[in-house]
């Protein structure tokens, strides 16, 4: 039955569509590319629209137009679908996907790091995003955090040892160093592990409970000891995000340490980029069957097209969500087989 809103289809029946992205030639449709198939269409319009111009004239002087006459003919589908999956969605409406969202955070067990600078002061009021190179993280296993005043002191190569007096440090704690001069041997803004602590002195470690650093030459140092997590902020490991609980008027530095994730973890996320207005390029095939037999009325091969998304359905929970797109044909006109009945029904 056509559908009241489409009195002037040429045909409805249902078909199948399907797409290659991007691909401008059937050329860039052989392997290791190919159609995806986007699903089963209902064919709700076939339209075929003439492109028109204005003839100008005059006539005494006088400028006059003459009707507009047709220069060439142009053939778009409105099709419905009702298998809204994942890769419909990225494709039709949302937009282009940017892979994995967690891909800056794939440090792994090891205590792999990765830095990560907040915009001082830090705002108790606000959740700061962790990125790494500006892409967003998220799922992470775990971030440490340092803020604060650095704290100065003296290093010593006779016993690797760094020095300042009444420290408070424990062995385990997590510190970064600052600054470091003269003395070489250690990395700045690294995670390092407290060992050998005493009153005045302690050193550093690549690992908790590991050999001590080997340093050259006395100097001094600057460094951070390590927020506290849920004392001194509020981590978010699955959004990736993190909120101080009191006010720090320095730099704010995480390291984050994340579960390897692959795409087969369920959990991983993936980014897109939305469009206002979802329109792709690519190569598209097209098959048509008659509503009343399921005959083959109508294959289109190979041609070059945009496709838009429109018109999503609302889902209700309990029952498929539909959505329409348009297919224009555009510069690759691909080859048309109908069957007779096609064209006089």
């Amino acid at each position: 039955m056509t559908p009241k809103r489409f009195t002037d289809a040429i045909h409805i029946g249902t078909g199948e569509f399907a797409f290659c992205l991007g691909a401008r030639t059937i050329a860039d449709t052989r392997p290791p590319n190919g159609f995806r198939d986007i699903g089963n269409v209902d064919v709700y319009q076939l339209k075929v629209e003439n492109e028109t111009v204005q003839r100008e004239g005059a006539y005494r002087g006088k400028k006059s137009v003459d009707a507009q006459f047709s220069i060439k003919q142009g053939l778009e589908y409105l099709f419905r679908c009702d298998e809204l999956t994942k890769d419909n969605l990225l494709v039709l409406a949302m937009g282009t996907d940017l892979g994995n969202n967690a891909r800056g955070a794939y440090a792994d067990t090891a205590a792999d790091v990765m830095a990560f600078t907040a915009l001082a002061p830090s705002d108790t009021r606000y959740w700061y995003d962790l990125t790494v190179s500006d892409v967003e993280t998220t799922h992470l296993t775990s971030a440490i955090l340092f803020a604060g005043t650095p704290v100065s002191g003296t290093t010593q190569d006779t016993g690797d040892t760094f020095t300042k007096n009444a420290h408070g440090l424990a062995n385990g704690d997590r510190v970064i160093l600052i600054s470091l001069t003269t003395t070489t041997g250690a990395s700045l803004l690294t995670p390092y592990f407290v060992v050998g602590s005493t009153t005045n002195t302690f050193q550093l470690s690549a690992t908790a409970g590991g050999s001590a650093l080997a340093l050259t030459t006395n100097g001094t140092f600057t460094y951070l000891a390590a927020l506290v997590e849920d004392t001194d902020y509020e981590l978010d490991t699955e959004i990736g995000r993190v909120r101080t609980l009191s006010a720090v008027e320095t730099n704010l530095y995480a390291f984050l340490t994340a579960a390897a994730i692959t795409s087969a973890d369920a959990s991983y996320m993936k980014s897109i980029t939305p469009l206002e207005e979802a329109s792709f390029e690519g190569m598209g095939r097209f098959l048509m069957f008659h509503a009343a037999d399921n005959a083959l009325a109508w294959d289109h091969r190979n041609f070059s097209c945009t496709i838009t998304g429109t018109n999503f359905g609302e889902s209700t929970g309990k029952a498929v969500t539909t959505f329409d797109f348009i297919v224009r044909v555009t510069d690759v006109r691909g080859a048309l087989f109908t069957a007779k009945r096609a064209i006089n029904d």
